[in-house]
């Protein structure tokens, strides 16, 4: 039967943990960081809210919109554009040249909000990553053990 484990506030061992592997848990400053062992396994947890794993998923979803719809009137723009400098006489005094130039312009900034969109999650989970990281306790409990089967 899997249960969730017990949380102690003081940075101790709880005793769940300890009964099948050891862990620690440190509350810091900048949040809690939960270190469970199960015989050889060792992996750092940080909690994150739901309401941030919610904003990571739209997120996502909007920079792929944005990133793709940049790209179809990007690449579009540019081949018709091409096409119009090789096929019209004068493309200078061409519309659908300018057209194109516009359409180009446009898809390269809806392209660049997805990016910078993108660049703004990752450091959102990378600043998650490094709280973590700087709460992590820096020696060992003592008297852990970890068994191998």
């Amino acid at each position: 039967m899997a249960t969730s484990p017990k949380r102690s506030g003081s940075g101790g061992v709880s005793a769940q943990s300890a009964a099948v592997g050891t862990g620690a848990e440190t509350v810091g400053q900048t949040g809690a960081t939960i270190h469970p062992e199960y015989y050889s396994l060792s992996e750092g947890v940080v909690p994150v809210s739901i309401d941030t794993l919610r904003d990571f998923k739209s997120g996502s979803i909007e920079e792929f919109l944005q990133l793709v719809v940049g790209e179809f009137f990007a690449a579009g723009a540019f081949w018709v554009g091409v096409e119009r400098i090789f096929m019209a006489e004068n493309f200078l005094k061409d519309t659908l040249f300018w057209v194109c130039v516009v359409g180009f312009i446009a898809g390269l900034i809806i392209a660049v909000f997805g990016l910078r969109q993108l660049s703004r999650r990752k450091t959102r989970i990378d600043s998650i990553i490094n709280r973590a990281i700087r709460v992590e306790p820096k020696k060992q409990l003592e008297g852990k053990t970890s068994g191998t089967r």
